[in-house]
């Protein structure tokens, strides 16, 4: 976990001290979706992989189900109510004359 942190602490002192184009947060956005869908499909693939999940899947049925789902939609929820907030606080000015989102 101090790894996560450390990683997490030096992305954004990196931003902080060199701000990136407009075009290099397009690009660093797309570049962490992609990083997040494989790690989404290695994660799907260890659980597939696993086969004393696979043997209990009918046992667990539809309470995993809506435990996963639960967990999705509340980290989305968070995640979006995080980034207005944050878009709020600190309003990120990319030299145009507009903010944040106005930008795109």
């Amino acid at each position: 976990m101090g790894f996560v942190l450390l990683s997490l602490a030096a992305g954004v002192f990196i931003g902080w001290a060199c701000p990136l184009s407009p075009r290099g947060v397009r690009l660093v956005q797309k570049a962490t979706l992609a990083a997040l869908f494989v790690l989404l499909g290695s994660m799907g693939a260890q659980l597939g992989a696993n086969e004393a999940v696979l043997r209990s899947l009918d046992t667990m049925g539809l309470r995993a189900l809506v435990l996963a789902g639960a967990s999705v939609a509340g980290s989305v929820l968070l995640v979006y109510l995080f980034t207005r907030l944050l878009n709020r606080l600190l309003p990120v000015d990319f030299g145009d004359g507009k903010k944040g989102r106005e930008s795109g």
